[in-house]
């Protein structure tokens, strides 16, 4: 399944094009509703220079019209003096008889006969154009003419709703908009294959008819279409509620910018305030129930991989108003069951069948066609391909799109590729193809890659100081023990990277720089007695030094928030931890045959978020911290 892209009947640029009388209404009416429906995500074109320079209008004004799915008509009291106006009405109805264009007429503060028979003001002004235009009788008379038919179409009288209420008018008009618009939504992007039938399933599951506040979990593996279904289920029911926000990537925008930002985002978007300030956690949940308590909204909170994310966002269902519907998707279902509200429904996305999965491969290797030769065999090439993909789409469309306008040699070579993987490994078969697309990006300068995992290109660079900031990533997997040379500046050059590992790579040396942009550091076999000092690591999520020759990781105190797992294991030299006063939110700590360790520093028994401690085989150490205060603390093995 693919991201939707909704657009108005007749690929229209706008949902509305707005028509009024600039003198009358523009500061107050139109202006409240245009505000009204840009809240509501109705896309509308507000001419803001009107100006009558001359008797007919615009060209641009003329595709705006012929570029919108609906016509909002507003006649006050002097809509027919402009002839501009007037001209304007004559190109609308054009569209409404040739393209099927919606036009709704709103009276404000004039009486629909009085401008379909052109009584009063609107007589005036006709007078006025009699003369005006003397000599094109047939223009005036169009005129009159597409006054009588718009005042016969179905619009909206002030005086005969709401009992003249503006504010309460304009609800009325803007819902009625958004009825309407609903029947002239079309999908104009490729088929989304396969969702129609899952789509039926999650509607159960919502329930739009009740006003209990529902929240609903998608979960599933990476790539199997959790977001594409929540992006197409806001899109379809976002217009039926009084606000609504999609919070995409939640896991990895909560790491860049902290999930204070999601929390200014999500108000933001649903109030339609510009440069909200939240200045913690606390402060921002406080807000979110307070602002939207009485709301009835739609929140989509896309890939959540932390339950205090859910906490943070989207804490109860008294956050927010009746009917509300908040919907995560997520890989981990356990993380929704803990979740502990009073509605939690939970939808379990599936593969893809088999004819589905040759629809959505053929849309990206062939764009919807098979090519015409050799037919025969590029049909068992496909087949092989869409076996391999398993019925993920994000596969089937990363297989096809490598694989587009490609020969038949192109294919057998990568179609064998895939076959040197296990069956069952289909996100490793990703990862061929990833690794495809990063040689493009400069063929033969592995320093210009993003990401480097052949064992030639990276000694290349290891054995100087060339590297460069392009390069993000670097695995060296050796399949046996293998000597590496690596020159102490190896990598004082490549400032952002943020995955580092090392594998059966016997280095020469340690090196004196780590980059502060460090997020995965795995160095099997690390050949110094400690890390370098010059390295920050703030951002580290994971240290892995398996049998290392470390001695101590590194003197004095760090401040490393961000540090959820570590592993020294079989680091046989290792004779102290660290200070774990600044690694707060330390997970797991595994220290298994970790022989020589006769210390752990009285800072572990206060990580309060500790799950996981192994200390198996330390046979060496002498005591445990006589505090222990391990809050969350699962497993520990001594």
């Amino acid at each position: 399944m693919e991201q939707p892209s909704f657009v108005s009947s007749c690929g229209s640029t706008y949902d509305v094009f707005l028509s009024f009388r600039g003198e009358d209404v523009r500061k107050n009416f139109v202006d409240h509703l245009y505000t009204a429906m840009q809240q509501r995500g109705i896309y509308t074109f507000k001419d803001e220079e009107k100006l009558e320079r001359g008797k007919s209008i615009s060209p641009a004004l003329e595709k705006a019209i012929e570029e919108s799915s609906m016509a909002v008509v507003v006649f006050s009291e002097h809509y027919a003096d402009s002839s501009w106006c007037l001209e304007e009405l004559v190109k609308i109805m054009e569209c409404m008889k040739v393209k099927g264009q919606t036009v709704v007429p709103i009276f404000y503060g004039v009486d629909p006969s009085t401008v379909r028979k052109q009584k009063g003001k609107y007589g005036e002004a006709f007078e006025g154009h009699e003369k005006s235009f003397e000599k094109e009788g047939e223009k005036v008379k169009k005129w009159r003419k597409v006054l009588e038919d718009v005042s016969n179409l179905s619009g909206w009288d002030l005086n005969n709703t709401e009992n003249g209420h503006e504010a309460k008018f304009i609800q009325r008009i803007v819902k009625d908009i958004i009825t309407k618009m609903g029947s002239t939504r079309t999908i104009d992007d490729q088929i989304l294959v396969g969702i129609e039938a899952r789509m039926q399933k999650l509607y159960r599951l919502i329930g739009l008819e009740s006003n209990e506040v529902r929240f609903i979990g998608i979960h599933g593996m990476s790539g199997i279409g959790k977001t594409t279904i929540a992006r197409s289920v806001y899109e379809k029911f976002s217009k039926e509620f009084e606000g609504c926000s999609f919070i995409h990537e939640v896991r990895s925008e909560s790491g860049k910018h902290g999930v204070v930002h999601l929390q200014q985002k999500l108000v933001s978007k649903i109030l339609s305030v510009k440069d909200l300030k939240i200045d913690n956690v606390f402060e921002g949940k406080m807000m979110i129930r307070q602002r939207l308590h009485c709301k009835r909204v739609l929140i989509v909170l896309d890939d959540v991989d932390h339950r205090d994310q859910l906490e943070s966002l989207a804490g109860n269902s008294d956050w927010f108003g009746a009917g509300s519907r908040i919907i995560i998707t997520t890989k981990d279902k356990h993380l929704l069951i803990s979740h502990k509200v009073n509605i939690m429904k939970y939808y379990k996305m599936r593969v893809l069948e088999e004819a589905e999965s040759f629809q959505l491969f053929r849309q990206h290797a062939f764009n919807k066609q098979l090519p015409l030769l050799p037919t025969k065999e590029f049909e068992v090439l496909e087949a092989q391909v869409v076996h391999y993909a398993g019925g993920l789409p994000l596969a089937l469309k990363v297989f096809g799109s490598l694989l587009y306008g490609r020969d038949i040699d192109e294919w057998r070579s990568e179609v064998a590729r895939l076959k040197e993987i296990p069956e069952d490994e289909i996100l490793e078969k990703l990862k061929e193809m990833g690794w495809s697309i990063v040689r493009q990006e400069a063929s033969d300068d592995p320093k210009r890659y993003s990401r480097l995992w052949l064992p030639q290109d990276i000694s290349q660079l290891l054995t100087g100081s060339e590297g460069t900031e392009n390069i993000q990533g670097i695995a060296l997997n050796l399949q046996v023990a293998t000597d590496v040379k690596v020159n102490s500046e190896a990598f004082t050059h490549m400032t952002k990277l943020r995955f580092l590992k090392f594998h059966n790579a016997n280095a020469s040396r340690a090196p004196n720089f780590l980059p502060g942009e460090l997020r995965w550091l795995d160095w099997h076999g690390y050949p110094s007695k400690s890390l370098p000092a010059t390295l920050q690591g703030q951002k580290l999520v994971s240290l892995k030094m398996k049998s290392s020759r470390i001695i101590q990781l590194w003197k004095g105190f760090k401040v490393l928030d961000n540090l959820k797992f570590m592993n020294l294991s079989h680091s046989q030299k290792l004779i102290r931890t660290p200070d774990f006063t600044g690694i707060p939110n330390l997970e797991t700590l595994i220290l298994e045959q970790c022989t020589s360790l006769v210390e752990i520093h009285v800072s572990v028994g206060f990580l309060k978020k500790l799950v996981s401690l192994n200390l198996m085989h330390c046979v060496n150490l002498k005591r445990l911290p006589e505090s222990i205060h391990l809050e969350k603390l699962e497993t520990m093995i001594l």
